[in-house]
């Protein structure tokens, strides 16, 4: 009986220490997983937080509205070769439509929970950016875009249940009257 009784102790011994490895397989396993959604989701996060930086920079660029418009932007690049801002503006429009990025939407919007009409939205937004337009609708387009790509990144937080973070976009420096209004809104006093 105390044979019967020590070979039971061992057998539980052994059967515990086979669960505890399945645990850890298990678990080692879920935290794979995780990890590779989060980078997943940083990954989209980091295009997204890139492209609305670009495009919060052209639009501190004193020279936008020089390069934009329907004899403006139609001249071509090389006529604004002796400003520097210009140049810049042009250069910041051309990274926002290029097919590169395009394609990077394309795959972020997918994880991003749009829909698929707003994903196509967002892309004639993007791909309406041509400079050869009024300022107004350039304006309106990239607006458009921005306010798509917000929802988008919130669509990350939404569906992969990772935290939402503040978007990485160093060329947004709100001014004393937008912090006042926002501060308003949130009631804050």
């Amino acid at each position: 009986a105390a044979q019967n009784a020590e070979n039971a102790r061992e057998g539980n011994a052994i059967k515990r220490r086979e669960n505890e490895l399945k645990l850890q397989e298990l678990e080692q396993k879920r935290d794979d997983v995780v990890r590779e959604k989060v980078g997943k989701v940083e990954s989209a996060r980091s295009a997204i937080d890139n492209t609305l930086n670009t495009i919060d920079k052209l639009f501190k660029n004193p020279a936008w509205k020089d390069v934009v418009g329907s004899f403006e932007g139609r001249m071509p690049e090389s006529a604004s070769v002796l400003d520097d801002d210009e140049s810049d503006a042009i250069a910041l429009i051309n990274t926002i439509g290029s097919q590169v990025f395009l394609s990077a939407v394309k795959e972020s919007g997918s994880m991003t929970g749009l829909t698929e009409k707003e994903g196509e939205k967002l892309q004639n937004s993007l791909a309406s950016m041509g400079r050869a337009q009024s300022e107004k609708a350039f304006e309106e387009n990239a607006k458009e875009a921005q306010r798509l790509l917000i929802k988008g990144r919130k669509g990350l937080t939404t569906r992969y249940g990772v935290p939402d973070t503040v978007p990485d976009t160093p060329a947004v420096r709100p001014s004393g009257g937008e912090v006042d209004s926002i501060l308003k809104k949130l009631g804050v006093k």
